[in-house]
């Protein structure tokens, strides 16, 4: 297994195998996912939104987006891609911030 969730990322997109990424919304969505089987995860930002109580767009506020998106990582141990719309930001030191 390659050192970092981002290696490991990079080695399933050129393992020579199509790589599907199921889209979990929380926790519970993330374990079933990795527990059938799936190498990768891909957040939604449309279910998370909904999930609670926002519509999709950037309309949920980043740091409830952030703490659904740490709580799916730290429970789940295959990589996960975060879907984070237009980055929840207006230049590119914030975009930065927001990606770390």
């Amino acid at each position: 297994m390659p050192a970092t969730p981002a290696a490991a990322f990079a080695a399933l997109h050129n393992s020579g195998t199509i790589l599907v990424l199921p889209n979990p919304w929380d926790v519970t969505s993330a374990i079933i996912l990795e527990r059938a089987g799936y190498k990768a995860l891909g957040t939604t930002s449309a279910g998370i939104a909904f999930s609670l109580g926002y519509r999709d767009g950037e309309e949920i506020p980043f740091n409830e987006l952030l703490t659904v998106v740490s709580a799916i990582v730290k429970k789940v141990t295959v990589p996960v891609s975060v879907d984070m719309e237009s980055g929840y930001a207006s230049n590119t030191r914030q975009l930065t911030e927001n990606i770390k």
